[in-house]
């Protein structure tokens, strides 16, 4: 799907300009300032399942450490 302005689901600011993620409502997308927050205590499988991939559906990965291990 093209690239379009997106509005951050969690806080409802502008979120960039990427390719809309299936499991997001259309025009909704996550900010650079929340994805640390919608991160934690999420494995990076179930955060890629909602949110979709850093650089394509978001502006960049959580930092590290945020996401745990699904151990």
């Amino acid at each position: 799907m093209p690239s379009a302005w997106k509005t951050c689901c969690c806080c409802g600011q502008y979120a960039g300009h990427f390719e809309q993620h299936w499991n997001r409502d259309t025009g909704y997308g996550l900010c650079e300032d929340c994805i640390d927050y919608c991160a934690r205590g999420e494995t990076a499988e179930s955060f890629e399942r909602t949110y979709g991939v850093a650089g394509v559906h978001y502006a960049r990965s959580p930092s590290p450490g945020i996401l745990r291990n699904a151990d």
